[in-house]
């Protein structure tokens, strides 16, 4: 049977990719792969882990001075590119010649360098050493390597920083301080400040194609760590009256009711310091007794430091415990961290916002009224762009005006025509710290009127009681509108009718009936009303019992507000707790609303929660406050 032919096409013959030789590929091959030789006679090796100069030696070159880096790594020295010019400066003669400088990883190259035999001074001894120079090489800088230290007999303590001669070990002088090398291409003038300067191995520039490699840099950190001997620690503990009279008692050879008394709380000696062995604690090794005037920097370890990060009292009180103890530790932890101010800046706290609802008395119709703005909105065809709101606070009547500008001067002109004029000056006028309404206009007009103008604290609007209408008005506005947005004008009166003819919880009557002392005709009432208009003689004297009726019914309403303030205050103050009891010139701490911002790279993440401390001035309310600054005491900053 014929045998089976499994060539299924033409196989050309394996080849190096790297320059095509056949029957080789590129690892094996002997043109691209090259054997690696080792450092011979006519090589330089040179090797090094730092990235910048330690052994540092000052030498003396022709009457110039200057720094250059001793190595170990390097097998001859190299001089660098300004010891080059100086010396051709002075006539130095030069012999040429290739010289292959292989590296520690095995990598070489051949370069045309030249050689010279310079006197080198340092430490008061002079030396003649063959100096290796590439003529090409730009910024090198000097290297003194194995070969003059072995001509030198100079031996070097990297560790410590500093060099001495073999033969005078006593002798040691510090390294030396790097001297940058100039950056232009100028020549050099050499005196006694400038002078041929280190080269660091892996900067030498071995050929044209070499590129640079990162080189990690090794060094050796030295951390002596206090301890303190027992010896220590006992007299520190007998600086304490109350740990000394307990030592005394133990080593005392008539052991008497006291010892017993100690030993059964747990207090042992150990080689004469004080222990304690605590019967509810995890940990079975013994507790150091601290003495008073150490408890403070205990917790600074164990709190305040780093690897404590500042944990709360139970968390601090487990970390120290496990080691030291003292009488009353845990009010002593716990008091310490309550005190700190770190602690205090920027952590958040666990305890209900302060201060009790505050439920005002209701005064009389449009004696207090409050204000706020609603926008901005699509700009209308009218050129409208946002809503203030008006609202009685007794009555809770509301009037809903469209601005072109939310502006200090609209906002005042709206006032002064459209309520004071229509419903009577007020006595008080509420609103937020909105620039509209801490401006000059607005407070002139309160001004010239007599009006009381009450601002509200910051970042709490809960106090301004049209609030709530905008709240009401939100999603009204919303609905009526629909996708279309730049119409919500045209549903602003339907959307006050609604407001003013519904029943409010607070008083159990509409705000229109404790207006005008009668409900609102609305639109379905014009096919349905049953009431007939009295035209007869009879019309006075009906007048007047409905006058007093309705007398009654304001005395009724305001118990239903009282009602409806008392059952409101009950459940907002489940969530909050008393006003705290600051005085004149305490010092307190106050809330900030820190933002984010990118550009500054700061997060309101990572910022303080509070600021201070600051100084008390006087308080305005159960929960309002006016502060300063401690640095001066007698300008206020705000409530």
């Amino acid at each position: 049977m014929p045998a089976r032919n499994t060539n299924t096409g033409f196989h050309p013959p394996m080849s190096c990719y790297g320059c095509g030789n056949p029957g080789f590929i590129k690892s094996k091959c002997p043109k691209c792969s090259q054997k690696k030789d080792s450092a011979s006679v006519n090589a330089i090796r040179m090797f090094t882990c730092l990235t910048s100069p330690v052994a540092l030696l000052d030498i003396e070159v022709y009457e110039a001075t200057g720094t250059v880096c001793a190595d170990t790594g390097a097998s001859q020295s190299l001089g660098g590119e300004l010891m080059f010019k100086f010396l051709r400066n002075r006539g130095q003669k030069f012999s040429e010649f290739h010289l292959a400088m292989c590296l520690d990883d095995g990598q070489q190259s051949t370069s045309l360098v030249q050689k010279a035999t310079v006197p080198i001074t340092v430490g008061g001894r002079t030396f003649q050493i063959d100096l290796i120079f590439l003529p090409h090489a730009k910024g090198n800088r000097t290297l003194l390597g194995v070969d003059f230290l072995r001509t030198s007999g100079i031996v070097m303590d990297m560790r410590n920083n500093f060099w001495y001669f073999g033969d005078k070990p006593s002798f040691r002088i510090p390294f030396s301080k790097d001297v940058p090398l100039p950056v232009d291409d100028s020549p050099v003038e050499i005196n006694s400040s400038s002078c041929p300067t280190n080269l660091i191995p892996s900067e030498i520039p071995l050929h044209s194609n070499t590129v640079d490699e990162e080189i990690c840099e090794l060094k050796t950190i030295i951390i002596d760590f206090p301890t303190r001997t027992a010896n220590e620690l006992r007299t520190e503990q007998l600086k304490d009256l109350e740990l000394k009279k307990i030592i005394d008692c133990f080593e005392n050879p008539n052991k008497g009711v006291d010892f017993a008394n100690w030993t059964g709380r747990g207090y042992v000696m150990n080689q004469g310091e004080l222990y304690r062995y605590s019967p509810h604690s995890e940990v079975e090794e013994a507790q150091l007794v601290v003495p008073t005037h150490e408890r403070e920097k205990i917790l600074k370890l164990h709190h305040d430091a780093p690897t404590a990060a500042h944990y709360g009292a139970d968390g601090t009180f487990s970390r120290v415990s496990s080691k030291y103890y003292w009488t009353g530790m845990r009010k002593f932890i716990a008091d310490y961290v309550k005190s700190c101010s770190e602690c205090i800046r920027y952590k958040a706290t666990n305890q209900k916002p302060a201060g009790l609802l505050q439920t005002p008395v209701p005064a009389q119709r449009f004696e207090s009224i409050a204000i706020d703005l609603f926008g901005s909105l699509p700009e209308t065809t009218e050129g409208m762009k946002g809503i203030f709101i008006v609202e009685d606070y007794t009555t809770k009547w509301a009037e809903l005006f469209p601005l072109k500008q939310a502006t200090a001067k609209e906002c005042s002109m709206t006032l002064l025509n459209e309520v004071f004029l229509r419903y009577g000056v007020p006595r008080r006028l509420i609103s937020d710290n909105g620039t509209q309404f801490v401006s000059a206009v607005m407070q002139q007009l309160c001004f010239v009127l007599d009006i009381n103008q009450s601002l509200i604290p910051v970042y709490h609007p809960q106090v301004n009681p049209v609030e709530r209408k905008n709240r009401d008005l939100k999603p009204r506005l919303a609905m009526m509108v629909g996708n279309n947005h730049t119409i919500w004008i045209e549903k602003l009166p339907a959307i006050r009718f609604a407001l003013n003819t519904s029943k409010c919880e607070s008083t159990d009557h509409t705000a229109a009936y404790l207006t005008f002392a009668r409900e609102l005709r609305t639109l379905d009432q014009v096919n349905t009303d049953l009431r007939s208009v009295i035209h007869n003689d009879n019309f006075v004297p009906e007048f007047t019992p409905y006058i007093k009726r309705f007398e009654g019914y304001m005395s009724q309403i305001k118990e239903n507000i009282e009602m409806s303030q008392d059952r409101q205050k009950t459940y907002a103050d489940k969530s909050r707790r008393p006003s705290p009891n600051y005085k004149v010139n305490d010092l307190v701490w106050v809330k900030l609303h820190p933002l984010s911002k990118a550009s500054e790279n700061r997060s309101a993440k990572l910022m303080p929660r509070r600021d201070g401390p600051y100084i008390v001035l006087s308080q305005r309310s159960p929960t309002t406050f006016v502060v300063a600054s401690c640095d001066k005491p007698d300008e206020p900053l705000g409530v």
